[in-house]
Protein backbone atom coordinates (compact mmCIF):
# COMPACT_ATOMS: atom_id res chain seq x y z
CA UNK A 1 0.00 0.00 0.00
CA UNK A 2 1.61 3.21 -1.15
CA UNK A 3 -0.68 5.19 1.15
CA UNK A 4 -0.07 3.33 4.42
CA UNK A 5 3.65 2.83 3.81
CA UNK A 6 4.15 6.46 2.79
CA UNK A 7 4.80 9.58 4.83
CA UNK A 8 1.37 11.22 4.58
CA UNK A 9 0.57 12.75 7.96
CA UNK A 10 -3.08 11.65 7.86
CA UNK A 11 -2.81 8.17 6.31
CA UNK A 12 0.84 7.15 6.31
CA UNK A 13 3.30 4.93 8.11
CA UNK A 14 2.97 6.57 11.54
CA UNK A 15 -0.46 8.15 11.12
CA UNK A 16 -3.67 7.16 12.88
CA UNK A 17 -7.25 7.99 12.01
CA UNK A 18 -8.74 10.96 13.82
CA UNK A 19 -12.26 10.66 15.19
CA UNK A 20 -13.75 13.54 17.19
CA UNK A 21 -10.28 15.09 17.44
CA UNK A 22 -8.72 11.94 18.91
CA UNK A 23 -6.22 9.63 17.23
CA UNK A 24 -7.69 6.11 17.05
CA UNK A 25 -6.99 2.77 15.42
CA UNK A 26 -3.68 1.44 14.22
CA UNK A 27 -0.98 3.09 12.17
CA UNK A 28 0.17 1.99 8.74
CA UNK A 29 3.30 0.58 10.42
CA UNK A 30 1.24 -1.49 12.86
CA UNK A 31 -1.04 -2.80 10.11
CA UNK A 32 1.90 -3.80 7.89
CA UNK A 33 3.86 -5.35 10.73
CA UNK A 34 0.87 -7.44 11.83
CA UNK A 35 0.19 -8.68 8.29
CA UNK A 36 3.85 -9.34 7.45
CA UNK A 37 4.61 -11.11 10.72
CA UNK A 38 1.52 -13.29 10.33
CA UNK A 39 2.62 -14.28 6.81
CA UNK A 40 6.15 -14.97 8.09
CA UNK A 41 4.78 -17.07 10.96
CA UNK A 42 2.50 -19.15 8.74
CA UNK A 43 4.55 -19.49 5.55
CA UNK A 44 8.09 -18.90 6.79
CA UNK A 45 10.83 -21.44 7.15
CA UNK A 46 10.70 -22.22 10.83
CA UNK A 47 11.30 -25.92 11.52
CA UNK A 48 14.68 -27.38 12.38
CA UNK A 49 14.84 -29.44 9.20
CA UNK A 50 14.25 -26.33 7.06
CA UNK A 51 10.66 -27.06 6.00
CA UNK A 52 7.86 -24.57 6.29
CA UNK A 53 5.31 -25.29 9.00
CA UNK A 54 2.63 -24.92 6.32
CA UNK A 55 3.84 -28.09 4.60
CA UNK A 56 5.21 -29.89 7.61
CA UNK A 57 3.32 -32.78 9.17
CA UNK A 58 5.78 -33.51 11.95
CA UNK A 59 9.28 -34.95 11.94
CA UNK A 60 8.40 -37.31 9.07
CA UNK A 61 7.69 -34.45 6.65
CA UNK A 62 9.23 -35.19 3.26
CA UNK A 63 7.70 -32.57 0.96
CA UNK A 64 10.75 -30.31 0.97
CA UNK A 65 8.59 -27.51 -0.48
CA UNK A 66 9.35 -23.96 0.59
CA UNK A 67 6.94 -21.22 -0.40
CA UNK A 68 8.61 -18.02 -1.53
CA UNK A 69 7.27 -15.01 0.37
CA UNK A 70 7.53 -11.73 -1.54
CA UNK A 71 6.98 -8.52 0.43
CA UNK A 72 6.79 -4.99 -0.99
CA UNK A 73 7.91 -2.79 1.88
CA UNK A 74 7.45 0.72 0.56
CA UNK A 75 9.82 3.61 1.21
CA UNK A 76 10.34 3.31 4.97
CA UNK A 77 13.95 2.58 5.98
CA UNK A 78 12.77 0.86 9.18
CA UNK A 79 10.01 -1.19 7.53
CA UNK A 80 11.19 -4.52 8.98
CA UNK A 81 12.33 -3.20 12.36
CA UNK A 82 11.43 -5.66 15.10
CA UNK A 83 10.24 -8.41 12.73
CA UNK A 84 11.77 -11.84 12.31
CA UNK A 85 12.15 -12.38 8.56
CA UNK A 86 12.43 -16.04 7.49
CA UNK A 87 15.04 -17.25 5.00
CA UNK A 88 12.40 -17.93 2.35
CA UNK A 89 11.22 -14.29 2.29
CA UNK A 90 12.34 -11.72 -0.25
CA UNK A 91 11.64 -8.18 0.89
CA UNK A 92 12.18 -5.14 -1.33
CA UNK A 93 11.08 -1.53 -1.38
CA UNK A 94 8.98 -2.18 -4.48
CA UNK A 95 7.93 -5.20 -6.51
CA UNK A 96 6.22 -5.40 -9.93
CA UNK A 97 2.89 -6.47 -8.40
CA UNK A 98 0.80 -6.68 -11.56
CA UNK A 99 3.50 -8.64 -13.40
CA UNK A 100 3.84 -11.09 -10.49
CA UNK A 101 0.09 -11.60 -10.33
CA UNK A 102 -0.01 -12.29 -14.08
CA UNK A 103 2.62 -15.02 -13.59
CA UNK A 104 0.36 -16.66 -11.04
CA UNK A 105 0.58 -16.94 -7.28
CA UNK A 106 -0.91 -19.33 -4.76
CA UNK A 107 -1.70 -16.71 -2.09
CA UNK A 108 -2.00 -12.94 -2.38
CA UNK A 109 -2.32 -10.89 0.82
CA UNK A 110 -3.77 -7.50 0.02
CA UNK A 111 -4.75 -4.32 1.79
CA UNK A 112 -7.37 -3.64 -0.90
CA UNK A 113 -5.43 -1.08 -2.94
CA UNK A 114 -6.05 -0.16 -6.58
CA UNK A 115 -3.84 -2.91 -8.07
CA UNK A 116 -5.18 -5.58 -5.71
CA UNK A 117 -8.37 -6.36 -7.58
Amino acid sequence: GTIITGDHSDYGWDARSIVDGQKVGISGRELCHAAWQAAFDVFGESTQDGHSCLFCCGSSCSTGQQPLILVALGPQADALEGLEVPKNAFCAQTLPQVDLLRLGVDVFLTHGGQNSF
